[in-house]
């Protein structure tokens, strides 16, 4: 049985997100970090009961990898929101692209567990 992590006491930032699906209102992102022993580990992060998505301050309708993978500057629940800031990398030509996503629900909830 995988045992979901205590939030409070872990952060994502420096992250690399690896992955991601979309299933209705819940999202699953596939992250890998270093631990304080610098171990990696990979944990998906789920996001469920999401009703509204904000991209930079944008609607949309959903969640998508804009590279094969990105850089996590923060991922944290405040309230009601779910917070997700990611720098996109693009390696030819090298730039990345910083986006900010607020998934918003009455009944949301992240959870993370080592995969």
């Amino acid at each position: 049985m995988k045992v979901p992590l205590d939030l409070t006491r872990f952060s994502f930032h420096d992250s690399s997100l690896i992955g991601a699906s979309q299933h209705g209102s819940t999202i699953v992102l596939t992250v890998e970090y270093f631990n304080d022993d610098d171990v990696e580990v990979s944990v998906l992060a789920t996001i469920s009961g999401i009703e509204s998505i904000l991209r930079n301050d944008v609607p949309i309708q959903d969640f998508k990898m804009e590279t094969p993978d990105g850089e996590i500057y923060r991922l944290a629940q405040e309230g009601q929101e779910v917070i997700l800031i990611v720098f996109w990398h693009k390696y030819s030509p090298h730039s990345h692209t910083m986006r900010t996503y607020k998934m918003r629900g009455a009944e949301i909830q992240l959870r993370a567990e080592p995969s």
